[in-house]
């Protein structure tokens, strides 16, 4: 479902109850799929039993909620949909004006036949058409997870209090320092004049270090993807990289790396969520993280 919290815009709950950030993309491609659905058999015009069908007891249903304007002309003393102004002959001249209303198509699904063609029914309606199995399958087989954002969590650098990072044994505190700077220039009558300037300083451990450096670590790990989401959460318990954002608004944003395998690294979140990410973005990330320790050092 659209949702303006979450960091892309899109947020999946599962039958459990727990919401996570979902994928913009496949959750677009999701509705691409969805808005150009077809039939492709028709088998009864006027259904009278539903369980000839399996529609009685539906496998599954799939229902898309949405919101559409909808045109509405007010005379002024009571508002009325345009239908109802369509069929009076009234020729006053009335105001137009616009109302969000909830809206909702539902599609329910029965049983496979021996063409592997799915019965389904539009919600409302008593016709009893056809859809493939290879269409349809994609939602069959889908699972929560699939649609769970792949990007590992992190803090805009601009709400972020400070980052504690923890590699081999030793624990770095990373801190972005805005300050307002008042500045005395002398004008062109030789008046002395204030001007007001921010800058931001880096830090590691209260050393200053250089931007570009603090900044091309700090933005490749808040860009990590996940290959591919887990269903069951790993534990991670001697983790080769940890990474602890606190943002200023009190949040706290704890991530765990660790070896799976020659190829991959599983990566915790604090809330339990799990993903493999392929090797080298971790080696590349510890990478930028020696040369930004290496600052200070």
């Amino acid at each position: 479902y659209n949702d303006p919290d979450s960091s892309t815009g899109w947020s999946v709950k599962g039958t459990n109850g727990e919401v996570h950030d979902g994928d913009s993309m496949k959750i677009s491609s999701l509705q691409s799929s969805l808005s150009t659905l077809e039939f492709t058999e028709y088998y009864d015009y006027d259904c009278k039993d539903l369980s000839v069908y399996g529609l009685d007891k539906p496998q599954m249903t799939i229902e898309v909620k949405y919101t559409q304007e909808v045109e509405i002309e007010s005379d002024g003393d009571h508002t009325v949909d345009s239908e109802e102004i369509a069929d009076t002959s009234e020729e006053d001249e009335h105001e137009v004006v616009y109302e969000t209303v909830d809206k909702s198509v539902v599609l329910y699904v029965g049983d496979l036949n021996e063409n592997h063609v799915y019965y389904v029914r539009m919600d409302g309606s008593s016709e009893i058409r056809g859809i493939p199995q290879t269409t349809l399958g994609t939602y069959m087989n889908a699972k929560v997870f699939d649609y769970w954002s792949l990007t590992v969590d992190s803090i805009n650098i601009s709400d972020l209090k400070y980052l504690e990072v923890t590699y081999d044994g030793k624990t770095y505190e990373l801190q972005r320092v805005t300050e307002e700077v008042v500045k005395k220039t002398e004008n062109k009558n030789g008046e002395m004049e204030e001007e007001t300037e921010m800058i931001t300083t880096y830090y590691v451990n209260e050393v200053e270090v250089d931007s570009t450096v603090f900044l091309d670590f700090f933005r490749n790990a808040g860009n990590v993807e996940c290959q591919n989401r887990l269903k069951e959460p790993q534990k991670i318990r001697n983790p080769q990289l940890e990474l602890k954002y606190y943002g200023v608004d009190g949040s706290v944003v704890h991530i765990k790396y660790g070896e799976r395998d020659g190829n991959f690294y599983n990566v915790t979140d604090q809330d339990g969520n799990s993903g493999i990410v392929n090797k080298m973005k971790v080696k590349e990330l510890i990478n930028q993280l020696i040369t930004l320790i290496n600052e200070i050092e």
